[in-house]
């Protein structure tokens, strides 16, 4: 049963009428972890305040389903000369010794010892951080949604916070849905991603179904560098170019079977280097500890990008050839 579920939420707040929102629906199973993508400006923070109940739709419904709901804010500037003991206890109802027990529960769980009787203003940043979080999750919430919820944090204390509350929300079957710009983020802790632009769900599934077969050229590209390839389609996954022809294994399921045109997506970390194949010359590296990755320059009209691991040795001018690792590239919608 869906702990939450929307039915054609549309809403508009521009003067000329351009929706911000135009007839989403979708539903949050139990347990599930759902993360709304895209570029900024998209509508996706103003559907998770739509659920929240901070905004109203133009259109449409909110089910949550006799469900309970939890929201992770920001401490704001006033509460901050509040006690954590207090603060972590406004949403609890109920007698002093079930919300002392609970808070507390909150303390441990959130490695915030010795800090109860210490105000906001006091603590790090990080530690602040996991005060929100036990104040939304002190009342026992069956959802929790966030927005950003681990922006602002260095990458430790982002890794380590993450994984425990993500673990917490696992082990409670608790549903989640948040917003985020950090791709690793929606890609490790997702069951699904849910992927907005201009108001619209352009695409919706497990991450790795995102990553790997994007609906279209504009979800690949949000997932990081990409080379795209356009040429004639040709169910039989056959491809051929100038600098090599090549028999595929996979292509998108979004591929209409009366498409003219297509395009071959290589990520990075999909081409193998020989003594054949597209000739390109590299023009900048970036090392990123495991792998190196570099752009490079051809004939063709964009760059290419090409991810190796750091034990293969390549230098800026150097000319290399390329071909797609044919059992891992595959053919998209244009």
């Amino acid at each position: 049963m869906s702990t939450v579920e929307l039915k054609e939420i549309s809403k508009t707040f521009d003067s000329k009428g351009i929706p911000a929102l135009r007839s989403i629906s979708f539903a949050l199973d139990k347990s599930e972890r759902v993360s709304l993508i895209g570029p900024s400006g998209t509508g996706k923070t103003t559907l998770l305040r739509i659920i929240m109940g901070q905004v109203s739709a133009d259109s449409g419904t909110v089910e949550l389903n006799e469900s309970k709901v939890g929201i992770l804010e920001e401490i704001s500037f006033d509460e901050e000369s509040m006690l954590v003991s207090d603060y972590i206890q406004l949403n609890l109802n109920g007698d002093a010794l079930e919300n002392e027990n609970r808070m507390r529960e909150m303390i441990e769980l959130f490695s915030l010892f010795y800090k109860e009787k210490r105000k906001i203003s006091e603590l790090s940043l990080g530690q602040k951080k996991r005060v929100a979080f036990a104040k939304a999750l002190a009342p026992r919430p069956n959802i929790l949604l966030m927005d950003e919820p681990f922006a602002n944090l260095d990458d430790f204390l982002k890794r380590e916070l993450r994984e425990e509350v993500f673990d917490y929300l696992s082990k409670l079957e608790i549903s989640s849905l948040f917003v985020t710009h950090d791709l690793s983020e929606a890609l490790l802790f997702s069951t699904r991603c849910l992927f907005l632009d201009d108001g619209e769900i352009r695409q919706v599934g497990e991450p790795e179904e995102l990553y790997n077969f994007p609906r279209d050229s504009h979800v690949a590209r949000f997932f990081g560098p990409c080379n795209l390839f356009s040429l004639e389609y040709s169910d039989d996954l056959r491809v051929k170019f100038d600098w090599g022809e090549f028999q595929l294994q996979k292509q998108s399921p979004f591929i209409d079977k009366d498409a003219t045109h297509v395009y071959l997506m290589v990520r990075p970390h999909e081409w193998v280097l020989g003594d054949k194949g597209l000739k390109v010359k590299i023009i900048s590296k970036t090392f990123l500890g495991e792998f190196i990755e570099y752009i490079c320059s051809g004939d063709l009209k964009n760059n290419v990008y090409v991810r190796v691991p750091s034990s293969t040795f390549l230098s800026v001018g150097d000319h290399i050839q390329l071909v797609p690792n044919t059992s891992l590239v595959r053919l998209i919608p244009v």
